[in-house]
């Protein structure tokens, strides 16, 4: 079978160096951290109960930062805090989910692929994962910038279910998102986040 979503929480914050959010998983489960901040200056850190997730991938430019961080847990967690950690205050929004019926061993992850893009109205990517593991899921995170005060809204490609969005505009905005297709063969997944006051934006997915 493959891996199911456990749990899932978030949380977002304007002018905030550190944020927090409680997750109660099951036992064996691959921890996701998800964040979009809108500085440049990079995420120092992700933990769960205090110990060191490992960074998937983080892109960056001057619109903010968007990452993935992971950490597999063996035991039952009972309102563990899954916390980000920023280089400086930001806007962000933040998430952890968990999933079961993961590799219980290295390597969790079979391959990273990422992409950028950017447009006044809308901006759109898409990753292209090859055939791999049989009874996988190919997830997807999203962020997504723009320096208005404005909802960002997102849209993502034919059969990708949607396990939690989190947005925040205060000033300017940002917008995380997880996503996944349950399949062993290529896939490809893609995401458009629409700017509605028509400034100027960029979407990451990792």
């Amino acid at each position: 079978m493959a891996p199911v979503t456990d749990i899932s929480t978030n949380t977002s914050g304007s002018n905030v160096s550190s944020v927090s959010v409680t997750l109660s998983h099951a036992a064996n489960a691959f921890v996701l951290g998800v964040a979009s901040v809108n500085v440049s200056t990079g995420i120092l850190s992700m933990t769960v109960a205090g110990d060191a997730m490992t960074q998937l991938s983080t892109v960056v430019n001057t619109s903010g930062t968007h990452a993935s961080y992971y950490l597999f847990r063996a035991g039952n967690g009972s309102n563990e805090l899954v916390a980000l950690n920023l280089g400086a205050a930001s806007i962000l929004t933040f998430e952890a989910i968990s999933f079961t019926g993961t590799a219980s061993t290295t390597p969790f992850v079979e391959g990273i692929t990422t992409a950028t893009g950017t447009g006044k109205t809308n901006a759109a990517t898409n990753v292209s994962v090859a055939t791999g593991t049989a009874n996988r899921l190919a997830i997807q995170t999203v962020g997504g910038f723009t320096n208005a005060s404005n909802v960002i809204t997102l849209t993502l490609g034919a059969g990708q279910t949607s396990i939690l969005t989190g947005t925040v505009g205060l000033g300017s905005s940002a917008l995380a998102n997880a996503n996944y297709i349950a399949s062993s063969g290529a896939v490809n997944l893609s995401a458009t986040c629409t700017f509605i006051t028509n400034n100027r934006g960029v979407i990451y997915s990792i």
